[in-house]
Formats: C-alpha cells, sequence, structure tokens
C-alpha cells in the first residue's frame, strides 16, 4: 500500500474519531470542568484498577461530569460498583476507539480525555514500568494514568452477584 493511501485512511479514521468526540461533548454538553475517561482494551487488569481509582481522580480533579467510553463490555457492566460519579458510559465498537485515539494521535485536542491504557496509544510505554523497583499496576494507574500527587491504595471492591463475568473481574485485585 502506498504512502498516499495510508494517510487518506488515518485522516479519514482521524475525522470519523473527531466526530465521536463532538458528539460525546454535545450530547453530554461537556465543559472545562468534566472528563471523559477512554478505556480503549479488554485488558482485565487495566480496566479492573482504571474503575478503582477512577474516584479519586474524579475527586483530585473536582470534575463536574465524568463521561467513561469503553469496548469492554465488562466495564459498562461493572463500573456504577465502582462510583456514583459517572454520568454515562459508553460502549464503543473497537473501530469507533481507533478513531478516536487516532484524530487524538493526530491533534492533541483535550486534556480532558483520560486515556486508561499502559500501550494502547502511540508513544505509550507505561507497561515497561511494571515491577521495575516493586512499581504495580495499581501505582501506574493511579500517579502514571491519573496523574494524582500521591498514591493511596484503594480496597478492592466486592461483587455479590451471579454473573461469572463480573465474578470473575471483580476477583483480579
Amino acid at each position: 500500500m502506498d504512502i498516499t493511501k495510508q494517510l487518506d485512511i488515518q485522516f479519514s479514521m482521524a475525522e470519523k474519531g473527531r466526530r465521536l468526540w463532538l458528539g460525546l461533548v454535545e450530547d453530554n454538553q461537556l465543559d472545562l470542568q468534566d472528563y471523559v475517561v477512554l478505556f480503549p482494551s479488554d485488558q482485565p487488569n487495566i480496566n479492573y484498577y482504571g474503575l478503582l481509582y477512577l474516584n479519586q481522580f474524579i475527586n483530585n480533579k473536582r470534575a463536574n461530569k465524568t463521561v467513561i467510553v469503553t469496548s469492554d463490555g465488562t466495564v459498562q457492566k461493572a463500573y456504577d460498583y465502582f462510583t456514583d460519579k459517572v454520568t454515562h458510559c459508553y460502549l464503543f465498537n473497537n473501530d469507533d476507539i481507533d478513531s478516536l485515539l487516532n484524530f487524538y494521535r493526530l491533534y492533541m485536542f483535550t486534556n480532558k480525555l483520560i486515556i486508561v491504557s499502559l500501550d494502547n496509544f502511540s508513544g505509550r510505554t507505561l507497561g515497561n514500568l511494571l515491577n521495575i523497583r516493586g512499581i504495580t499496576l495499581e501505582e501506574i494507574i493511579s500517579l502514571g494514568i491519573y496523574q494524582l500527587r500521591e498514591f493511596k491504595q484503594e480496597q478492592p471492591i466486592s461483587f455479590l452477584g451471579s454473573n461469572q463475568a463480573l465474578k470473575d473481574f471483580f476477583n483480579l485485585s
């Protein structure tokens, strides 16, 4: 495939990502004190700890509204066990997630998009820090992704329901 065709594909995806972002902003009437937290993968450990430390992030930023966007149905089913401060959770397909990330890679249009991923975002290599000098996944998410000032370990969340997928998700801690 030639470079022109590749660029056209990337720009097309970025344009779609822009439309998705503008739709999120409009649908939720997002302003300067609001955040979109993107869970772009279905990696259970990352998503679990991303949800576990979400309240600390929301409180630290004094967010008025927080919206979750995910491609992981488990995150959509589980988020309200972790927080009551999320105003909406959207389940996007992988193509839409890729388009949104492609737009953000092309043009970092906001600091209100938080990407809960160690490596799904070009140039991000947080996964390389894992286990170096005892650094845990929790610390990487809390300090590296959510950029909290200090690490305050959260207690695991319990799930007492019958959904086996959610039971497995909550037993990751």
